[in-house]
């Protein structure tokens, strides 16, 4: 170990010793090695810092646009227009077919009327046959002895039907009129009875006065006569019970005479009466009857509403879609939906489902971009609409069940084109985007960090 120790050195010595005036140039190198790779180290870091200093200047100055993202679909102002039929019914024809254009009022399909046009006749000859009971009661009410019609039954005086029932109730107001007119016959017959029975009362009670008037006379001769004895008692006591006969035969006539008069009064009364209660019985049957004209009037104007619906028309302009109806003699349930009518003159809206979480960053009146997903981006032109409204309470989407508010984006028609506004058909899929301001872009870095920090630390 020792000879080996003795040797080496020597050689090192040797080694520094042999290299002369070049013995300094490794270290050098050396030096300069780690003297450039600082240079890169500083030059590094130096660009790192410059890197995140310009990005934070950029990110804490320059203010990035917020935009809401949200799906949409082109519908029809007015919606689309389901066809319904209210009472439904057995199809008669059918005047349309899918994808066909049709005008306001046009006829799309017919029910068959027999039953509506059934009950509406059915109405109509009750109707007929009530009017002209109202005017027979009201020519028995004034006393008359024709019936006056109203103007639509005087127009068809001539048929058959109405002719019929004129003269049936023309009659019946003869034989009512004579049958009150033979009652009041016989109570007159009556009155002028009494009348006469009192006409003979007082004749006989004017010749028993008479009479009265003479035995008096006479008995005041026989009273004289009498007192001076020329004539019996006897005589003079006839004499006075023939004048109280007589005057009880007057009495009698008076009494027979009150009762005569009474009897006359009374059978006035029985006229009065017959009368009154004539005017009651057609008073009240008129009331009635004209309640059942106003109910059948309800009813014949129903049943001709439903013989009117028998066709089905259009209620809007459009175009037919989803026909459900293509059987002659089909049956139809109340209410069924038989077909729908997209309206071509209505304008063109965007239908719009909002997050909720982006509600507080919309509001109407912000200005909209409407792209087409199905239109080629190159060909077609930026278009802009204005967010119109948005509705006041969250809705539920009934195929995903997510929750959405939902909104009307108006389309400005001045920038579509032509041959882009007839693309716009109802239906399409849309893409809007609704600016929501400005952030900067320090913001949107941060905004997660401190909102993280703010649930971290909130108290429960």
């Amino acid at each position: 170990m020792a000879k080996g120790l003795a040797v080496a050195t020597p050689l090192r010595v040797s080694a520094r010793q042999d290299c002369g005036p070049g013995a300094a140039m490794p270290e050098q190198a050396a030096l300069l090695g780690l003297t450039s790779w600082r240079r890169y180290a500083i030059a590094g870091y130096a660009l790192i810092f410059a890197t995140f200093g310009i990005l934070g200047i950029w990110a804490a100055v320059t203010r990035l646009d917020r935009a809401v993202i949200s799906p949409g679909v082109i519908t029809a102002e007015g919606s689309r227009k389901v066809v319904q039929h209210f009472e439904g019914g057995m199809v008669q024809e059918v005047l349309v077919r899918d994808g066909q254009s049709v005008r306001e009022g046009d006829v799309l399909l017919r029910i068959d009327p027999l039953q509506s046009r059934a009950s509406a006749d059915l109405f109509r000859s009750q109707l007929d046959a009530a009017q002209i009971l109202e005017a027979r009661l009201r020519a028995e009410q004034d006393e008359d002895a024709d019936l006056d019609l109203p103007p639509d039954l005087g127009a068809r005086r001539d048929d058959p039907g109405i002719a019929r029932l004129i003269r049936d109730q023309t009659e019946q107001l003869a034989e009512r009129r004579r049958s009150l007119r033979s009652q009041f016959d016989l109570i007159e017959a009556r009155i002028t009875q009494l009348k006469t029975e009192m006409s003979g009362l007082a004749v006989e009670k004017t010749s028993v006065q008479e009479q009265v008037g003479f035995i008096n006379q006479e008995l005041g001769g026989l009273r004289a006569l009498r007192d001076k004895n020329l004539i019996p008692l006897s005589r003079l006591l006839v004499m006075e019970r023939e004048r109280t006969r007589l005057e009880g035969v007057i009495g009698r006539s008076v009494a027979e005479t009150a009762k005569a008069q009474n009897a006359i009064g009374e059978a006035g009364m029985q006229i009065t009466q017959l009368k009154q209660k004539q005017q009651e019985t057609v008073t009240a049957q008129l009331l009635e009857t004209r309640q059942k004209i106003s109910e059948l009037r309800e009813k014949l104007l129903v049943a001709q509403d439903v013989l009117r619906r028998h066709e089905v028309r259009a209620s809007h302009g459009g175009v037919v879609q989803g026909l459900k109806v293509y059987t002659i003699g089909q049956v139809i349930r109340s209410g069924e939906p038989l077909m729908e009518i997209v309206p071509t003159s209505d304008r063109l809206v965007i239908s719009v489902q909002f997050s909720p979480n982006d509600l507080e960053m919309i509001h109407p009146g912000m200005r909209a971009e409407v792209k087409f997903p199905t239109f080629q981006t190159r060909r077609t032109p930026a278009m802009f609409g204005t967010l119109k409204t948005v509705s006041r309470d969250r809705l539920i989407d009934d195929a995903t069940r997510q929750p959405y508010f939902s909104g009307i984006v108006e389309i400005d028609e001045q920038q579509v084109p032509d041959a882009v506004r007839r693309r716009l058909l109802a239906g399409l899929p849309a893409e809007i985007v609704v600016s929501a301001g400005e952030r900067t872009a320090f913001d949107y870095m941060v905004a997660p960090f401190f909102d993280a920090m703010g649930r971290a630390f909130h108290e429960r």
